[in-house]
């Protein structure tokens, strides 16, 4: 059975990412167009609140005010899961095949969004199914259990089930999208059998990336609530007139800028590129195309 060097297959990831900072942008550009149009919604449009909650007439003449705003976030959705989709067909062809981020979208871009909706389409029956089985359990438990210290003990084996359940989707479906992009197929079966017995390295490498990615991004929220208020400050005393929390909503969309393209985009592609690895390890050992020397 074919298998993968977790941390060495991490650090080729990040080395892509490192050599190849350009490319990084090339297969990005959807999510910052999606950034750019984000940031516009912000400054032009607010969220109005009703002068007085209780009153129909001031919530309706508040919603109609926010008619915009709401406008622009529900296009948004369809657009970052568009961008999404793009970035990720993108950067791991680049990575399995060395082939330019930028023609993804003409080429298989439709088996990429397709299976994203499907994987969509299976977390909401599986949040329905465990919602109506927590449900039935409390339901029965109540029934056989009331007035024991038992009732809660059923409710509590099955939440820990659904748990296990949860992780056990995740882990098998976790190359579906990179699948999709590298073997122009939307084909869920085929993601869940690559990843066959290979569950606890993916959860583990699973871990650990979600590791990396949050103590980069909390270390950056602090920095960044350091800079918007220094940034903000310098505004308003360099500006004449500026209101202060317009220079701070200003302040944010830049630091917040540059975080994005200096910290957020390049840990993306270290995500994608990671499991864009790990399937070729696990899916295309001696395949000549492929940029794969990871296998063990």
């Amino acid at each position: 059975m074919n298998s993968f060097p977790i941390w060495a297959i991490i650090g080729a990831a990040w080395n892509d990412v490192w050599r190849n900072k350009l490319s990084v942008l090339r297969a990005g550009w959807p999510l910052l167009i999606a950034l750019l149009v984000a940031v516009a919604i912000s400054l032009t449009f607010r969220q109005v609140q009703p002068a007085n909650p209780s009153d129909p007439k001031a919530v309706l003449q508040a919603l109609s005010a926010s008619g915009p705003y709401f406008l622009g976030q529900m296009l948004l959705v369809p657009l970052s899961f568009c961008a999404a989709a793009l970035n990720t067909g993108g950067w791991a062809r680049f990575v399995a095949r060395g082939e330019s981020a930028w023609g993804f979208a003409g080429r298989n871009f439709g088996a990429v969004i397709v299976l994203k909706l499907l994987l969509l389409l299976v977390a909401i029956c599986a949040m329905l199914a465990a919602i109506v089985g927590v449900a039935v359990v409390a339901g029965v438990s109540t029934l056989l259990f009331r007035g024991t210290h038992l009732v809660g003990l059923p409710i509590a084996i099955s939440i820990l089930a659904l748990t296990v359940g949860a992780f056990v989707l995740i882990v098998r479906l976790s190359l579906a999208t990179v699948y999709a992009a590298i073997e122009d197929k939307y084909d869920l079966r085929g993601a869940w059998n690559v990843t066959c017995g290979h569950g606890w390295r993916l959860f583990w490498l699973i871990w650990a990336m979600f590791a990396v990615m949050l103590g980069a991004l909390l270390l950056f929220a602090l920095v960044a609530l350091l800079l918007v208020g220094v940034v903000a400050l310098s505004m308003k005393l360099l500006i004449a007139g500026m209101a202060l929390g317009y220079a701070f909503k200003i302040a944010g969309v830049v630091v917040g800028g540059l975080g994005y393209l200096v910290i957020y985009l390049p840990l993306i592609q270290w995500n994608l590129g990671t499991m864009t690895r790990v399937y070729l390890a696990l899916a295309h050992p001696k395949a000549p195309e492929m940029q794969n020397p990871w296998l063990v």
